[in-house]
């Protein structure tokens, strides 16, 4: 359960931190920052529903599962978690590169215009 509530952390965290970078970084249209809003906005969405159902199965009363069930909830809601955790870096690493590959071509650009 903790590793859930940690990996929640670092969604928001990662996204956050990834998110402002690439608006600031002056390399992505309006419509691309929009699409990454959208991203990571329905990613957020979900995951946050993974700790809801989360306090759902923990809150005595609330469910009526045995032990087993309970536990087996859990994995699934880990699972889910850390695969959105694993999207997440990887989509944050692909926003990256790009802009990285975008700054590349612009300073090539320049370089080039300096020669002439």
């Amino acid at each position: 359960m903790a590793d859930i509530v940690l990996e929640q952390g670092y969604i928001v965290t990662e996204y956050t931190r990834t998110f402002n970078q690439v608006k600031q970084s002056g390399r992505f249209t309006a419509n691309e920052i929009a699409y990454l809003g959208n991203v990571y906005t329905t990613l957020l969405q979900q995951s946050l529903l993974n700790i809801s159902q989360l306090a759902d199965i923990l809150t005595v009363g609330k469910m009526r599962m045995s032990d087993d069930e309970r536990l087996r909830a859990i994995d699934h809601i880990y699972a889910d978690t850390d695969d959105k955790l694993t999207f997440l870096r990887s989509f944050d690493q692909q926003a990256t590169i790009l802009a990285v590959q975008r700054q590349n071509e612009q300073n090539d650009i320049h370089g080039i215009q300096n020669l002439y």
